[in-house]
C-alpha cells in the first residue's frame, strides 16, 4: 500500500489464491513514522486475520519481520482468495512507511 495514512484498509487482488503467506515486514519512515504500537491485520474474505495477531504492536522506529505463529511454532498460511490489509492504532497524520508481504507457492 502506498501513500500517507492514519487508519487504512486496502484490498489486495485475489490473484494470490493458492499461495502461502510466509512473513510480513514493516519499515517505518525515518522522518514521519506511524505511532508506536500500530497494528496491521491481513484479513481473508471471511474476515479472519491470517497473520494470527503477528501484526500487532509494531515499532515506530525499527524494521520488524512478523511470521504467523500457532503458539510459538512458525507456520505458513494458505491464501484462498482476496485479502484486505488494515492499519489501525496510528495517530500520526501523514505517517509513512512500507509493508512487504512474502508469499510462496509451496507451504514449506
Amino acid at each position: 500500500m502506498a501513500g500517507q495514512v492514519t487508519q487504512a484498509s486496502e484490498d489486495i487482488a485475489g490473484g494470490l489464491a493458492g499461495y502461502w503467506l510466509r512473513a510480513i515486514d514493516t519499515i517505518p519512515d525515518g522522518e514521519s513514522a506511524p505511532s508506536a504500537d500500530y497494528d496491521i491485520t491481513l484479513e481473508d474474505e471471511d474476515g479472519f486475520d491470517i497473520l494470527s495477531g503477528a501484526g500487532a504492536d509494531h515499532s515506530d522506529s525499527v524494521q520488524e519481520r512478523a511470521i504467523p505463529l500457532v503458539g510459538t511454532t512458525p507456520i505458513t498460511v494458505p491464501v484462498g482468495g482476496g485479502l484486505t490489509l488494515k492499519i489501525a492504532s496510528n495517530e500520526v497524520n501523514g505517517a509513512k512507511g512500507a509493508i512487504r508481504l512474502y508469499f510462496s507457492k509451496n507451504p514449506s
